[in-house]
């Protein structure tokens, strides 16, 4: 049973994890066009290209620096938790 249990929540914890990946996709995908992209058209130029790279690589720092903030936050609250049922 508690197998059973553990493999849905890594089913539900993947299931999460892509629809943030997704969701940083549309986020980043948005808000890097309407800042890089003054004047649409069949080509980027160096400059859209360059600031696209930029805006994008900002996203993808700021969501890992997240991402392990947000990991060593649980892992230390699980640690308390093993700790407080262990006393």
């Amino acid at each position: 049973m508690a197998a059973k249990k553990e493999a849905m929540m890594r089913q539900v914890q993947m299931e999460t994890d892509v629809a943030q990946a997704q969701e940083l996709m549309n986020t980043s995908t948005e808000k890097c066009f309407t800042r890089c992209i003054v004047n649409p058209g069949t080509d980027l130029s160096a400059k859209d290209k360059a600031c696209l790279a930029s805006c994008f690589d900002k996203f993808l720092e700021t969501f890992n620096v997240v991402g392990r903030t947000y990991t060593a936050r649980i892992t230390k609250e699980r640690q308390a938790q093993h700790h407080n049922l262990s006393s």
